[in-house]
């Protein structure tokens, strides 16, 4: 007990002493800087006293300047304060959460399966506005139609016009024979009208020959004048015709159809090979 009294008793001392030390340091500070203000007073100018402004003087003119600097931006009342405010209503959308079994069934079987998801949103199509045509413009369109048919029409037949009749474009004798069958030929037809299916082989042999002199002549007078052709197309003979593309991973030998692969006697005879006949006797 005697222990705790010594300490509380030192304590008071000091907190004694702490204060008179604050009092003696601001004494010499107001003794300093009155020092200094004669000295300056003796050489300068003697400086004016300063007034500590009150509180509610500084609060009083602070409202002053407010209130003339809301003076100074009034400009009168805008039209837009006279205006009603629109008011913005905001719609909420409740979804029912009640839904029947059957429809949460159908939910669950479409998410289980394995088909892709169909989009029941469809896109609109966008109409786009038309103007009407008039009158004037069908009536161009028609002719310039019918303009650009026998421009195509005398590119086609441009070959087949002679060389020294120069006053009218329309073919003439054989020529427009061979015209008239392009002109079908454009319409839809496979099968040229001068194309002969049966005749004699000497009549056959001899078409054949001058059509292959012509392509001669006409090759070897490109060549000449440095003219590029296109390659010559090799005709391929009947067995290279017959011959079947099998698909690959096919089989080499017979048919495969139904799972099955069925054999024909030529290709037995092409495995197995032909056998020698013996000469011995029969018994």
């Amino acid at each position: 007990m005697v222990a705790v009294l010594g300490k509380r008793k030192r304590r008071v001392e000091i907190t004694a002493e702490r204060p008179q030390q604050a009092e003696e340091a601001e004494s010499d500070n107001e003794a300093m800087r009155a020092a200094f203000k004669r000295a300056f007073e003796a050489k300068f100018q003697p400086l004016e006293e300063v007034k500590p402004a009150s509180p509610l003087n500084a609060h009083v003119q602070i409202l002053r300047e407010a209130e003339g600097e809301e003076q100074s931006e009034f400009s009168g009342f805008s039209s837009e304060d006279e205006e009603e405010e629109n008011v913005e209503v905001v719609e909420v959308a409740t979804v029912s959460r009640h839904r029947t079994e059957g429809t949460i069934r159908s939910e669950q079987r479409k998410f289980m399966s394995s088909k892709p998801p169909i989009s029941i949103t469809k896109i609109p199509p966008t109409t786009k506005s038309k103007k009407p045509p008039s009158d004037s413009d069908d009536e161009g369109e028609a002719v310039n139609l019918k303009k650009d048919r026998e421009l195509q029409q005398l590119l086609r037949e441009s070959h087949l016009l002679d060389r020294t009749s120069s006053t009218s474009l329309n073919p003439t004798g054989k020529n427009r024979h061979k015209a008239i069958d392009l002109r079908i030929q454009g319409l839809g037809s496979k099968v040229s009208v001068f194309k002969q299916e049966k005749m004699p082989a000497s009549h056959r042999k001899g078409i054949v020959a001058k059509a292959k002199n012509r392509e001669d002549t006409r090759r070897k007078e490109a060549k000449e004048n440095g003219i590029v052709l296109e390659r010559p197309q090799i005709k391929k003979g009947r067995d290279a015709a017959k011959k079947r593309d099998r698909g690959v991973g096919g089989p080499a030998v017979g048919r495969f159809k139904g799972g099955t692969l069925s054999l024909s006697k030529g290709d037995i005879r092409d495995i197995v090979g032909s056998r020698g006949k013996g000469k011995g006797k029969r018994r």
